[in-house]
């Protein structure tokens, strides 16, 4: 199996879980801001701030072509 492809199916499950981490948070959103009281500006902040977290967790291709 070329090594590439190995790579691929390594890191789909991390994009998965990236992608449902992010559902969850949306759909707690909600009972987030009753419980904690948090405007929807703050809402807007942990979601964007998330969502940045964990694209900055992915590992870069950064070898030259």
């Amino acid at each position: 199996m070329d090594r590439r492809w190995l790579a691929f199916i390594v890191l789909c499950p991390g994009d998965l879980m990236i992608v449902l981490d992010s559902t969850v948070v949306n759909v707690a959103l909600p009972t987030i801001r009753g419980a904690l009281g948090f405007s929807e500006a703050s809402l807007a902040f942990t979601g964007g701030m998330l969502a940045l977290a964990l694209h900055d967790s992915k590992p870069v291709d950064t070898a030259p072509h």
